[in-house]
């Protein structure tokens, strides 16, 4: 069976600034698509742009996306704990997360008391898309969509890192994470709702999200959910997990983890393994042809027995290879505090 060559990029994203600065080079010719519409700029998150390379010697405009760093840094001793989206650009357009609502310090930083407080009350925090266009020389915001999405319960597993919000351009439109397991399509013009898709017909909150969407150049959305247990999230085995396609026209496709990764091992290392699920903040990529899904997943408890996974666009198994074993003398972790998400070269 031929396969399309894959690496798996095991990415951390820290965010390690207060705000989005922006700097001038040389001037350089338009693209003409989107700029940097997504994850790793394209479905196949290879990070490669035709941009021309410039030398930093201005700086444009300084704009705050994330309010709480002081706090987020006091109950980290210092480090800042983070996943932030790409400033997602298209022409003159430029649209990044910003991060609005409370952020519960610990009494002391740190203590976690009272709790919840610090990571485990970052579900009182608000995520925002927010767009913003250059009018000559300054970037001035054009609109704001406030999303109900909320990131997994930290619980202690996720050790404090906060999970990625991430949207995706596509068609004169953007897709937002949304609550329990939703995206919004929203006009790029003006940040209207146009659309919200429901992969269920209820809303669960423990349903999430999980990672960066990814468009399709036929503007069909790809991303993962994984449903936790409400009540102990990372010591109860996990409720569901699916990759998701979300149409062009609006259809909504769903493939459970359980199907994609058939006759996983349920004894990892002596104890129990838990079912597969995506690993959090993971995007999933395609193929160049768009014909073929890749993720990755993990076993619920035990990060080093994970997959490579491969789904036809339609969602239905192709292949999926072990990541344990496959490097002699180590086992690769598919690590839920950083993104484990897969690039196609």
């Amino acid at each position: 069976m031929t396969r399309e060559p894959l690496l798996v990029c095991f990415l951390c994203l820290l965010g390690v600034a207060l705000g989005l600065f922006l700097v001038r080079g040389r001037a350089v010719h338009a693209q003409g698509a989107a700029d940097w519409p997504q994850w790793g700029r394209t479905a196949q998150h290879s990070g490669f742009s035709p941009a021309v390379g410039q030398s930093p010697s201005a700086q444009l405009a300084d704009i705050t996306f994330d309010p709480f760093v002081a706090q987020e840094q006091a109950e980290a001793g210092g480090d800042l704990l983070a996943h932030y989206q790409a400033p997602l650009v298209d022409g003159s357009n430029v649209l990044i997360e910003v991060k609005t609502g409370t952020y519960v310090s610990c009494q002391p930083p740190g203590s976690g008391h009272p709790f919840p407080c610090g990571p485990d009350a970052w579900n009182q925090e608000i995520w925002n898309e927010r767009a913003y266009a250059w009018q000559g020389s300054t970037l001035v915001q054009s609109w704001n969509f406030q999303s109900d999405w909320k990131p997994e319960p930290n619980g202690g597993a996720l050790g404090g890192w906060e999970p990625v919000f991430h949207a995706a351009l596509g068609g004169g439109f953007v897709y937002v994470p949304g609550f329990a397991g939703s995206i919004y399509k929203l006009n790029e013009s003006d940040g209207t709702q146009v659309a919200q898709y429901k992969p269920f017909s209820t809303d669960d909150p423990n349903t999430y999200v999980s990672g960066p969407l990814t468009i399709d150049p036929r503007g069909n959305v790809y991303y993962n959910l994984v449903k936790l247990n409400g009540t102990n999230p990372w010591g109860s085995n996990v409720q569901g997990a699916w990759l998701v396609r979300v149409t062009a026209q609006g259809v909504v496709h769903t493939a459970s983890y359980k199907t994609l990764v058939p006759g996983a091992p349920t004894t990892c290392n002596g104890r129990p393994c838990g079912s597969q699920r995506p690993g959090i903040n993971v995007a999933p990529a395609l193929s160049p042809d768009g014909k073929i899904v890749y993720t990755v997943s993990v076993a619920h408890f035990a990060a080093d027995f994970g997959y490579v996974v491969a789904a036809n666009s339609n969602l239905t198994a192709k292949w999926n290879t072990a990541i344990h074993g496959l490097i002699s003398g180590a086992d690769p972790l598919v690590a839920d505090m950083s993104s484990s998400t897969p690039a196609v070269f």
